[in-house]
């Protein structure tokens, strides 16, 4: 007699939050409020949940980043965007849902998309880390310390990953890592030149 063949339960590589518990959640949610919207080994960017979050962010509303899950893979969290520092280093305007609109870099972009673009250009050509003075003065920004706002913005999001040590009688460097949508490396630049912990370049 022939036995059955035994059946295995293929557990899902991501769970994902209720789209319809997210929109709910978003609706009610001050600046700066968190959500898990996934955990796994793969982004589920053809879900309604996925797709809401990627709405909200290319709006301006949301910001959705990528951190190490305690079981392997990654968990991804939407965050409701709160004012973020402008290019003159007040808070961005402020839309009627308590959001904040990015700030433009004078190029017309987002200053994220323009610090963004600045890294992977070092990146790409294999050019020292540019400072946050040399960041913060491309995106319009009045300080060293607002770059820093966007560069940690950056490397939440999963866009890029910072890399950074001090060397005795030198000072603090960086470099930056270009990743992709899967958090692999794909470009690295070189190593800044010494700085401050304040972010100056020497």
């Amino acid at each position: 007699m022939t036995s059955a063949p035994e059946s295995y339960a293929v557990p899902a590589l991501t769970a994902v939050a209720d789209a319809d518990a997210l929109a709910r959640w978003f609706a009610g949610a001050e600046g700066g409020a968190r959500m898990l919207l996934a955990e796994g080994r793969v982004a589920p960017k053809l879900t309604l949940t996925w797709l809401s979050a990627e709405a909200w962010e290319k709006a301006g509303l949301a910001t959705v980043t990528r951190e190490p899950a305690e079981r392997g893979g990654w968990r991804w969290i939407v965050e409701r965007a709160a004012t973020a520092p402008g290019a003159n280093g007040e808070g961005g305007a402020v839309r009627r849902s308590g959001a904040a609109a990015e700030p433009n870099a004078p190029d017309g972009t987002p200053v994220s998309d323009h610090i963004l673009r600045t890294i992977r250009r070092h990146a790409n050509m294999g050019l020292p880390a540019p400072s946050l003075a040399m960041l913060a003065k491309g995106a319009g920004l009045n300080s060293p310390a607002n770059a820093k706002y966007y560069v940690g913005k950056l490397e939440r999001r999963g866009a890029i990953e910072i890399e950074v040590r001090t060397v005795a009688g030198v000072g603090e460097r960086r470099r930056f890592h270009s990743l992709d949508s899967e958090g692999r490396r794909v470009k690295s630049s070189g190593w800044s030149r010494p700085s401050t912990r304040s972010g100056q370049s020497a």
